[in-house]
């Protein structure tokens, strides 16, 4: 899921003064560089996302005689339901922000 893009390592010893004497540390500084894979979040979230949406919009397509006017947009619902929850556990839990695919979920 994550590509190292840059890493290094940088080593230096300071002296600081701590209280009456000179003290002598080593510092370590590690640099890295990460990019996250799309793969996964293309795959997984958004295909699904967009079917379901897709599949949707055939609901007004079809004739009132047919008796599936109804139900076709309920279970719609529930599948969006369903793979809300499904994003939900599969995403760290976190009160500081939604979901992107969620809100466009609940916006639509």
């Amino acid at each position: 899921m994550w590509k190292l893009n840059y890493f290094s390592v940088k080593s230096r010893e300071t002296t600081y003064l701590t209280g009456i004497e000179n003290t002598n540390y080593s510092e370590v500084e590690f640099s890295l560089t990460l990019t996250r894979k799309p793969l996964y979040h293309i795959f997984y979230l958004i295909i699904p996302s967009a079917l379901i949406g897709m599949v949707g919009v055939f609901s007004f397509l079809l004739p009132y005689e047919s008796g599936e006017k109804l139900n076709l947009p309920v279970t719609m619902f529930l599948t969006t339901m369903i793979f809300m929850l499904s994003v939900s556990a599969a995403t760290p839990q976190t009160s500081e922000k939604i979901p992107l695919i969620s809100m466009q979920k609940i916006i639509y």
